[in-house]
């Protein structure tokens, strides 16, 4: 799976993943596959800069763009 997802979990039933792609999405009910996205989200989580950090790099580069 590459590309945007969204996790979905429902009061009844179990969690479904819904992917995109350029042409269609589709929504992914098989329990690996579900648990491969929860694994990338959990990972991109991990990795991404906190708001205020993501915040002060958007606006350092804003400047170096406007020179």
């Amino acid at each position: 799976m590459a590309g945007p997802f969204t996790l979905l979990s429902m009061d009844e039933g179990p969690d479904v993943v819904y992917a995109e792609s350029f042409a269609q999405g589709q929504i992914l009910a098989d329990p690996a596959e579900v648990k491969a996205a929860e694994r990338a989200y959990d990972l991109l989580t991990a990795v991404a800069l906190s708001p205020s950090v993501s915040l002060d790099m958007i606006r350092i580069t804003m400047k170096e763009l406007n020179r």
